[in-house]
C-alpha cells in the first residue's frame, strides 16, 4: 500500500501520516520509535523526522539538480507550524460543536 485517502485528510499531519505509507513506516521504525526510546517527547520526535525527511527530500532535490539551496529543507521543515495550526482549528471546531 502506497498511500491511503490522503485526500479526505482533514489537518496537515493526518496528510503526511496517510501519503507516501513505505516512508511513513520507514521513518516511524528508524527515527521516530528510537527517539522515543531514547526518551525524547513526542514533539521532539516529530521534529527529528521531520528534519530527516527534509535532509534527504534536500539530497534527492537539490544534489542532482546541482541546486542545494535548502529550498527542499525549508519547505519540508515548514511543514511544522502548519500541523500545530490545523490541529489547533481542527481542536476549536470540535468543542465548538
Amino acid at each position: 500500500e502506497f498511500y491511503k485517502d490522503w485526500w479526505n485528510a482533514s489537518s496537515v499531519g493526518e496528510y503526511w501520516r496517510l501519503w507516501n505509507m513505505p516512508v511513513h513506516k520507514w521513518l516511524l521504525r528508524h527515527v521516530y520509535f528510537p527517539a522515543m526510546r531514547m526518551g525524547c517527547s513526542k514533539w521532539h520526535a516529530m521534529i527529528l523526522v521531520f528534519a530527516v525527511s527534509a535532509f534527504f527530500h534536500e539530497l534527492l532535490l537539490g544534489v542532482p539538480l546541482q541546486m542545494v539551496r535548502f529550498w527542499a529543507f525549508s519547505g519540508i521543515m515548514l511543514q511544522l507550524p502548519l500541523i500545530i495550526i490545523s490541529e489547533k482549528i481542527n481542536r476549536k471546531l470540535k468543542s465548538d460543536q
